[in-house]
C-alpha cells in the first residue's frame, strides 16, 4: 500500500505540472489552488474550452471538464477562443468583437488577382473563391487571366494585356546616337516604332554611336561593347607627345594606348619638343647656347675661317668678303653660322648686326640665300686594271649619281614619265674617262637624260694609266667664282684604284696645282693605293669603296659633301664710309679656336664714293586737315647714338615725340585755326654726340623736311614708277576703312614693255600700304578691270591678258596681304566652245553662295560678239557659263558691269550693236535655276542711250543704269523702265563712266568733261544727284593732272568722302584723288 500511494502522488504532481504548462486558451484555466489542487472548467460542447462560470477543483480533470477557459458559447463547438472569425454576426473567436476583419470582395472570374471592380461583390473576412480585394485598377477583361492592369503587354496576341486601352503596344527605347541600340532609362509605349526609338534597351551610352553591345572593344578607357568591362583584351603602352614631329617624345606629356596616338611616339628623350631641330642625335651647332643633340650641353665652337676672295669697290665703298668656315678640329664644313654670330670690326669699331648702326648695310649671305652653282667633273678610270664587270658596275654607280633607280636598276619615273634627277640644284656635270688618254664623254650638262646616254657610250680602255695627267688637266676645267651674289663652286670626283704608270706629272705637282679646289678621290678595288689617293684628295675628301658594288653609296656621300662644302661658304658685304686706309677684322663670336685661322684680316684703301653723314627723314609727304602721320629721323654713318629736336615751321601743326626716347619718331597733327594750307617745314636737329667716320663732325647735324598740307578736295596720291605705264581702273573700299585698287603697270615685274595686273592697298587717306603685280606669263599684256574685297578678307581681281594672238580672261585671288592664293585664265574656245578663243572680263563680284561671278565679252571670229556670265566656286573651279547672244545674225552684245540683286538675280549692263552698226544700251537680268524652277532671263534695250556704263541696285530693290549722260530706273524683276533722267552739267561736253550710291541715298556720277567738244584738255567731272528725282545737287571739276583727265572708278569712303581714280593721256603715274564734299556747282 505504501508503494502504491507514493506512485499516485508522483503521478498527480506530473499531471499538475503538465496541465499547467498547456494552459492559456481560456482565461486562467488549470490554476493551482492554495491546497495544491487544480481548477477545471465545464466544457459542454466538447471544443476544448470551458465555461469560466462553471468550475470545479480537483487533482485531475473530472469528466466533462477542461483546463482551458474562455468559451463564450459553451453550447456551440464552433465558437471558442481558438476558432476563426467568420462573417456571421457571431463572435466566433470569443475576443469580444463580432465579425472583425470583414472586407468587401469583388468578383475575379478569371482568378488573375485583379477583380472587376464594377462587378459583383461579397462581404467576407476570408477570400471567397472567385473573388479578390480591389487593387485600384479594374480588370478590363475578367474572363481572361492574361489581361489585367500591370501585366506585361504581349505585342502579338491582339489583346489589351495591361488594360491601358491600347492593344499590342510595347516599350521602345530612345536611340539618340542612332546606333540601333536603345537607352533603358528613356522609354515609351506605343503600338508602332516611334522615330528615334528602337526595341532594344541595351545601350550603355546613348550619346555615342561607337558605344553599344555590337561595337568592337578598343583601347580607350571606355566600355565600348557595353559588357561592363573596360578595355578587355588589350595591353597598354605609354607613348609620349611629339609636338615638333621630329620622332622624339616629351617625357612629361604621356598617353597610354595599344598603338601610338596621333602626335605621340614611343620615345621619351626629346629635350625640347617645340623645335624639330633639337633631339638626341641631331647635328650640334657649336657655340649657339642651344643643346641640339640633347646631351645636356652645347658643343664647344671651334671654327677655322678661310678667305677666298676679299675686295673693296672704292667707287661704291662696298667691302666684299667671300670666306669658308670649317671645324677647327675635324676640318668638316660648317654651314650653320648666321649673321649675328660674326663680329666685324673696322679699325676696331663694331659694324652691323646688334651694334645699333645698321646704316652700314652689313649682311652675311649663306646657304639658300647665297645663289650657288656646282660644276662637277666625274673622272672615271677605264684602264685595264678595271675589268669589264667592274666597269659596268662603275657605270651603273655613275648613273645612280645622276638619277634615281629602283632596286632592279630601273629608272624611277613619275606619272608623266619624267625621271627623278639626283643632281644638286644648279649642278652641271662633265664626264671624262681616262686610261693613257683623256676623253670627254659629255661637257657640262645639267640634263640627266644627256648624261645617262653619255655614260652608256663608255667602253674599256687600254693597259696604260695616266691618273695624275688626267687630274692635272681637269683641274683647269673650272674656276671658283663669286659674281654678284652667285657662287660658282667646282669639284672633281675621281674613281680609280690609285695606280699610275704613264703620267708625265707627278703627284706633288698635281697637289701643288690643285690649290684649294675640291677633289673627292674614291678608291675602289682590293689593291688601292690609299696613300696616294689621300694626298690627291682635298682634306677629308678621300672615300673608299671596298668593292665596285659600294661605289653608288660612295658617290651619294660625295654629293652630300659637295653640298655641305658649298653651304660652308659665306659672303659678307657692307658699306664703309672711310676715305682713308682701314683695316677689317672678321671673327666668330664665342670661337674656341685660338689659331691664326680664327680671324680674317684685310687692309683696304679708302673709297671715293659719295657716302656721307646726314639726317634722313622718312614719312608721308601729304597731309590733310584733321589727320596725323609719323615722321622718322635717322642719322647715318655714326659712331654714337643720336638724339633729336623737332621744330615746326610756318603752319599750325603740332609735333608730338611721346613714346620715342631719342625723339627719332614724331607724330604730326594738322589743325589750322585760320584755314591756311600750303607747304609745311619741320626742322630736325641731331643734338647727340655724333662722330663721323672719315668726315667733318658737324656736317649734316640739321635738316629741314617739307611736306604738303592741303585741304581735302585737292588731296592727290600717285602710284607706280614715273616713266612707266600705270593705271587704276577699279576701286573699292575695304572692311577696315582703307581702299583697294586694281589696274595695269609695267613698273615692277618682267620686261618693261609688258603690262601686268597692278594691285594697290592704301589707308583711308590713300597712303600706300602694299602693292603687288601678277601675270600669267612673262610676255603678256595684262590689265585688271575690276577688284573686290572677298568675305575671307582677301581680294579678287579680274581682267584681260593679251599674249599677242588672243585675249583671255585672267583672274587672281589673293590673301589679305596681296599674295596670290590661286589664279586662272578663261577663254572662249575652251570654256564656251565658240569659234573664237578671245575673251575679256570686265566685271567681277562675289556671289551670295560664296563663289565668284564674272561678266565680259566673247569676241567671235565670225563677227558676232556676245556678252556672257561666268560663275565659279570659291577656289576658281567648276565654271558654269551663260552666253547672251544678239537675237539676229551679225549683231553683237557686250557687257560692261555686273551685279547680283538681293533676290539672287544677276544683272549685266552693256550694249548691243545691230548688223547695220546701230548701237543701243542693253541689259540682261538672269535668274539661276532652283530645285523647283528653271533658269530664266529678261532683256532690256534702250534706244535713247548707246551704252550702259554702270549699274547698281537701289535701296528699294529697283535697278539704276548709268548711260553716257543719263540715268534710268528700272523694275528689278522685269527691267521695265520706270523713269529716264537726263543729266545736264555746267559743261555740256561730258561723258559719264561710273557711279556710286552714297550713304545719304544720293547718287554720285563721275566721268570727264571737255572744255570744247571733241578737243583735248578734258577735266574730271563729278555730279551728285538727288535720291528723290535725280536732279543735280552739286557738281565739281578736277583737272591739271595731265591732258584729257577722266575718272575711271568712284567710291564713297567710310568718312563720307568721295575718292576716284584718274586716267590721263599725258601722265604715266596712277592717280587717286579725294574730294571731301561736292562744292557748289562751279564753272568747268
Amino acid at each position: 500500500m505504501g508503494r502504491l500511494k507514493l506512485l499516485t502522488i508522483v503521478g498527480i504532481l506530473l499531471t499538475t505540472f503538465t496541465m499547467a504548462g498547456c494552459g492559456g486558451g481560456g482565461g486562467g484555466g488549470g490554476d493551482t489552488t492554495p491546497d495544491g489542487t487544480l481548477t477545471f472548467y465545464v466544457d459542454l460542447d466538447g471544443d476544448g474550452y470551458g465555461d469560466v462560470t462553471d468550475t470545479t477543483v480537483a487533482e485531475t480533470p473530472p469528466e466533462g471538464y477542461v483546463s482551458l477557459d474562455g468559451d463564450c458559447d459553451d453550447t456551440n463547438s464552433d465558437i471558442n477562443p481558438g476558432a476563426t472569425e467568420v462573417y456571421d454576426s457571431i463572435d466566433n473567436n470569443c475576443d469580444g468583437t463580432v465579425d472583425e476583419g470583414v472586407e468587401t470582395w469583388y468578383v475575379d472570374a478569371d482568378q488573375d488577382g485583379v477583380p472587376d471592380e464594377d462587378g459583383a461583390t461579397v462581404e467576407a473576412i476570408q477570400q471567397p473563391v472567385g473573388y479578390a480585394l480591389p487593387t485600384g485598377t479594374s480588370d478590363c477583361d475578367d474572363n481572361d487571366a492574361n489581361n489585367y492592369p500591370g501585366n506585361v503587354e504581349n505585342p502579338n496576341d491582339a489583346s489589351d494585356n495591361d488594360c491601358d486601352g491600347t492593344i499590342d503596344e510595347r516599350f521602345y527605347y530612345s536611340d539618340e546616337d542612332n546606333d540601333g541600340y536603345g537607352n533603358p532609362s528613356n522609354s515609351l509605349e506605343d503600338t508602332t516604332l516611334p522615330a528615334g526609338y528602337v526595341a532594344d534597351d541595351t545601350d550603355c551610352d546613348d550619346a555615342d554611336s561607337a558605344i553599344n553591345p555590337g561595337a568592337e572593344e578598343v583601347f580607350d578607357s571606355i566600355d565600348n561593347n557595353c559588357n561592363g568591362i573596360v578595355d578587355e583584351g588589350f595591353t597598354s603602352t605609354t607613348y609620349y607627345q611629339d609636338s615638333d614631329g621630329d620622332g622624339y617624345g616629351n617625357a612629361n606629356e604621356t598617353m597610354d594606348g595599344i598603338s601610338p596616338p596621333a602626335g605621340y611616339v614611343i620615345d621619351d628623350t626629346d629635350c625640347n619638343d617645340n623645335d624639330s631641330t633639337i633631339y638626341p642625335g641631331a647635328q650640334e651647332i657649336a657655340g649657339d647656347s642651344i643643346d641640339q643633340d640633347c646631351d645636356g650641353s652645347d658643343a664647344q665652337l671651334s671654327v677655322a675661317l678661310t678667305l677666298h676672295q676679299g675686295d673693296f669697290d672704292s667707287n661704291t665703298n662696298v667691302v666684299n668678303l667671300l670666306f669658308q668656315a670649317a671645324d677647327g678640329t675635324t676640318a668638316e664644313p660648317i654651314d650653320y653660322l648666321v649673321d649675328s654670330q660674326f663680329e666685324l670690326l673696322e679699325d676696331g669699331f663694331a659694324i652691323g648686326t646688334g651694334t645699333g648702326y645698321e646704316e652700314y648695310f652689313r649682311e652675311v649671305l649663306s646657304g639658300d640665300a647665297l645663289n650657288k652653282k656646282f660644276q662637277t667633273v666625274l673622272l672615271l678610270d677605264i684602264s685595264s686594271s678595271v675589268d669589264a664587270t667592274e666597269l659596268e658596275t662603275l657605270k651603273d654607280a655613275a648613273r645612280r649619281m645622276i638619277a634615281a633607280h629602283d632596286e632592279n636598276g630601273e629608272l624611277i619615273r613619275d606619272a608623266d614619265g619624267r625621271l627623278t634627277s639626283l643632281l644638286l640644284p644648279g649642278q652641271q656635270v662633265k664626264i671624262v674617262t681616262f686610261d693613257l688618254n683623256r676623253r670627254t664623254i659629255v661637257n657640262w650638262s645639267d640634263n640627266p637624260i644627256e648624261l645617262l646616254n653619255a655614260i652608256d657610250t663608255i667602253r674599256p680602255g687600254d693597259a696604260k694609266t695616266a691618273l695624275y695627267d688626267a687630274v692635272y688637266n681637269e683641274i683647269r676645267s673650272w674656276n671658283n667664282t663669286l659674281i654678284g651674289d652667285t657662287l660658282t663652286q667646282g669639284s672633281m670626283v675621281v674613281i680609280t684604284d690609285g695606280s699610275d704608270n704613264a703620267s708625265s706629272y707627278t703627284l706633288d705637282e698635281v697637289i701643288a696645282y690643285r690649290g684649294n679646289k675640291a677633289i673627292y678621290a674614291v678608291g675602289v678595288g682590293s689593291q688601292v693605293d690609299e696613300t696616294a689617293l689621300r694626298e690627291l684628295a682635298s682634306t677629308g675628301a678621300y672615300l673608299y669603296a671596298s668593292n665596285f658594288d659600294l661605289i653608288s653609296d660612295t658617290l651619294a656621300e660625295a654629293q652630300r659633301r659637295m653640298a655641305a662644302f658649298a653651304d660652308s661658304f659665306y659672303f659678307l658685304y657692307y658699306y664703309s664710309p672711310s676715305t682713308t686706309t682701314f683695316n677689317v677684322d672678321l671673327s666668330v663670336i664665342g670661337n674656341n679656336n685660338t689659331g691664326t685661322d680664327a680671324t680674317i684680316s684685310q687692309t683696304f684703301s679708302g673709297g671715293s664714293g659719295t657716302i656721307r653723314p646726314e639726317i634722313i627723314v622718312t614719312g608721308p609727304k601729304d597731309i590733310r586737315e584733321g589727320e596725323s602721320f609719323q615722321l622718322s629721323a635717322k642719322t647715318w654713318w655714326i659712331r654714337e647714338a643720336s638724339d633729336y629736336t623737332w621744330v615746326s615751321g610756318n603752319l599750325d601743326v603740332t609735333v608730338d615725340t611721346t613714346g620715342s626716347d631719342d625723339a627719332s619718331e614724331v607724330t604730326i597733327y594738322a589743325h589750322p585755326s585760320d584755314g591756311v594750307y600750303g607747304p609745311v617745314t619741320i626742322d630736325v636737329t641731331d643734338i647727340g654726340n655724333t662722330y663721323w667716320l672719315g668726315s667733318d663732325p658737324q656736317y649734316g647735324e640739321n635738316v629741314t623736311t617739307t611736306f604738303s598740307f592741303d585741304p581735302w578736295e585737292t588731296l592727290v596720291h600717285r602710284y607706280g614708277a614715273s616713266g612707266n605705264v600705270n593705271a587704276l581702273y577699279s576701286l573699292a573700299t575695304t572692311t577696315e576703312g582703307g581702299l583697294i585698287m586694281a589696274g595695269a603697270t609695267d613698273s615692277f615685274q618682267y620686261a618693261s614693255s609688258y603690262n601686268n595686273f597692278y594691285l594697290v592697298k592704301t589707308s583711308a587717306s590713300g597712303i600706300e600700304q602694299w602693292y603687288n603685280t601678277f601675270s600669267p606669263g612673262s610676255t603678256t599684256n595684262d590689265s585688271a578691270n575690276c577688284v573686290i574685297q572677298t568675305s575671307d578678307g582677301g581680294y579678287l581681281l579680274a581682267g584681260t591678258s593679251d599674249d599677242g594672238s588672243d585675249l583671255k580672261g585672267y583672274v587672281v585671288k589673293t590673301d589679305a596681304i596681296g599674295d596670290e592664293v590661286w589664279s586662272s585664265t578663261y577663254d572662249g574656245a575652251s570654256l564656251f566652245a565658240t569659234a573664237s578663243s578671245s575673251t575679256s572680263i570686265e566685271a567681277c563680284i562675289e556671289t551670295a553662295s560664296g563663289g565668284y561671278a564674272f561678266a565680259g565679252t566673247i569676241f567671235d571670229d565670225t563677227g558676232d560678239d556676245s556678252m556672257y556670265l561666268l560663275t565659279v566656286d570659291a577656289d576658281g573651279t567648276n565654271p558654269v557659263e551663260r552666253i547672251f547672244e544678239h537675237p539676229t545674225a551679225g549683231g553683237d552684245t557686250r557687257a560692261n558691269e555686273l551685279i547680283q540683286t538681293a533676290a539672287g538675280d544677276f544683272v549685266l549692263a552693256g550694249n548691243r550693236n545691230t548688223a547695220f552698226g546701230t548701237r543701243y544700251a542693253y541689259a540682261i537680268r538672269f535668274t539661276p535655276a532652283t530645285d523647283s524652277t528653271p533658269e530664266s532671263s529678261t532683256s532690256r534695250q534702250d534706244t535713247n542711250v548707246t551704252n550702259f556704263r554702270d549699274v547698281l541696285e537701289l535701296p528699294g530693290g529697283n535697278i539704276l543704269f548709268l548711260g553716257n549722260d543719263s540715268v534710268c530706273e528700272n523694275d528689278a524683276s522685269t527691267l521695265s523702265l520706270l523713269g529716264s533722267y537726263n543729266i545736264t552739267l555746267a559743261n555740256p561736253n561730258f561723258s559719264l563712266h561710273s557711279m556710286v550710291l552714297r550713304s545719304t541715298g544720293n547718287i554720285v556720277v563721275a566721268g570727264n568733261a571737255g572744255l570744247v567738244a571733241n578737243s583735248s584738255g578734258a577735266k574730271v567731272c563729278l555730279a551728285e544727284l538727288s535720291a528723290s528725282d535725280y536732279a543735280i545737287v552739286d557738281e565739281t571739276y578736277h583737272g591739271g593732272y595731265g591732258s584729257d583727265d577722266s575718272a575711271f572708278a568712284v567710291v564713297e569712303t567710310g568718312s563720307g568722302d568721295i575718292a576716284f581714280t584718274v586716267s590721263s593721256s599725258t601722265i604715266d603715274e596712277a592717280i587717286l584723288v579725294f574730294d571731301d564734299s561736292l562744292a557748289a556747282p562751279v564753272s568747268p
